[in-house]
């Protein structure tokens, strides 16, 4: 039974015919179609909003966008093999369609299939090896061969991705992790500004940036991108810390302080920052306060033995 009053009833049937009517006025502007879409899964009528979204894709063959909308919606209110299934006879329709080998690579990725991804990937950069879809199939597939521990296969794709595309900014920043790895300082900091020069507000690039610094012991320019990170991210938990780490080891225990204390505040179960907040302030001789916090911690669940 319906138990929402009349009025809210009212309510919600102005804006369905709103959105219907907007969608029927404007047809090229997929928008009003998906936002009609969203309301009626958000009404619990998913039916609908699969019967909508599923038109659109027959109404225009060719439209990938329209396409990619509709699997994204099996993927997340039905299930992933209808999502796979749809996906896959899209590009039956479209064989020339980048995007969509793409996404099909991506959606593989996400049912933990990485051999299946990868050959979905290896499909895609075989036919496209130059274009954006390509070279990201490819990044992708250094991905999976770096989480698999088969750095070496990485290393040997990313120098052929570079070799394609000299400025790429996803092979530059795994090559750069590679390098990090080895304790190839020097040479990462020279991948990452490559990337920072193309995309400047890369966080990952500016994490693993300021790690390097770290490693190098060039505090200063570590700390100067680890604030780098946070006018990027204000939230940033491993900028948060490490900066505060970087200050506390410089002795900077109030600069500390304000860092910890801001990350405790967005993530009060944080243990490591929690902890590290506490020795801030017995270096500071605030006993009272690092009593408080340290109580404030061991008073959260499931924290035995902290």
């Amino acid at each position: 039974p319906d138990d929402r009053g009349p009025g809210q009833r009212r309510d919600l049937d102005q804006v369905e015919t709103g959105l219907q009517s907007l969608a029927a006025d404007f047809p090229k502007e997929q928008s009003y179609q998906f936002q009609l879409a969203q309301f009626y899964t958000s009404q619990g009528r998913v039916d609908d909003a699969e019967k909508l979204l599923k038109g659109l894709t027959e109404r225009d063959p060719t439209d990938t966008d329209k396409q990619l909308g509709y699997v994204q919606f099996l993927a997340t209110q039905r299930d992933q093999d209808k999502a796979e299934a749809a996906l896959r006879e899209f590009i039956k329709q479209n064989p020339d369609a980048d995007k969509l080998r793409l996404a099909l690579g991506q959606l593989l990725e996400s049912r933990e299939r990485p051999e299946d991804a990868k050959a979905a990937y290896q499909g895609l950069a075989e036919r496209s090896p130059k274009t954006a879809e390509g070279l990201n199939a490819r990044g992708r597939i250094v991905a999976i061969e770096i989480r698999a521990g088969k750095l070496d296969a990485a290393a040997k794709l990313i120098e052929q991705i570079l070799a394609d595309a000299p400025d790429d900014p996803g092979a530059l920043l795994y090559r750069a992790g590679l390098r990090f790895q080895d304790k190839k300082y020097d040479e990462a900091i020279a991948d990452l500004r490559l990337v920072l020069r193309k995309e400047a507000d890369n966080e990952r690039a500016l994490l693993l940036l300021g790690q390097a610094y770290a490693q190098k012991n060039d505090l200063t320019l570590a700390k100067d991108t680890y604030r780098r990170v946070l006018e990027v991210n204000a939230k940033s938990a491993e900028a948060l810390q490490q900066l505060a780490a970087l200050h506390a080891v410089s002795k900077e225990f109030p600069e500390a302080e304000e860092l910890l204390r801001k990350q405790v505040e967005l993530k009060p179960d944080d243990q490591l920052a929690s902890g590290r907040l506490v020795e801030v302030l017995m270096a500071q001789g605030k006993t009272d306060k690092a009593e408080a916090e340290a109580r404030r911690l061991a008073g959260q669940s499931d924290q035995a033995g902290i």
